[in-house]
C-alpha cells in the first residue's frame, strides 16, 4: 500500500554524451522504484524531496549533462477566477499562477 503523503516525482534528462552507458542511471531509477513514461522521462513516488532525489542521481550522470526533477502535484484548473479556484491551494502555487498566468 502506498503511503498517501509521498510524493511523485518525474524525473526529466538530456543525456549528452552518447559514447558513455547510461545503464546505471536506468539501474538506479529501476531500483528506487520508477517507471519509465518517455524516453528520457521516468515518474516515481517516494519519500525524497525533488533536490534529494536530484542528489541522489548526481553520481550517475556527466557534469554536461541536464537533468531535472519536478514534484508533480494535483493540477488546478486555470479557467475560472473566483474564490472558490484559490481552495486546497497552497500559497506557493497561488504566487506562481499569479505571476504567469
Amino acid at each position: 500500500m502506498e503511503d498517501k503523503f509521498m510524493r511523485r516525482l518525474s524525473i526529466s534528462y538530456d543525456l549528452r554524451n552518447r559514447d558513455r552507458d547510461y545503464q546505471k542511471l536506468h539501474n538506479i531509477l529501476s531500483q528506487l522504484g520508477a517507471q519509465r513514461s518517455l524516453f528520457s522521462k521516468w515518474e516515481l513516488r517516494c519519500n525524497y524531496s525533488a533536490a534529494e532525489l536530484l542528489d541522489k542521481l548526481k553520481p550517475y550522470i556527466d557534469t554536461d549533462d541536464s537533468v531535472v526533477v519536478d514534484e508533480i502535484v494535483d493540477s488546478v484548473s486555470f479557467n475560472a477566477k473566483t474564490d472558490s479556484y484559490w481552495e486546497g491551494v497552497d500559497e506557493v502555487q497561488k504566487n506562481f499562477v499569479k505571476k504567469f498566468y
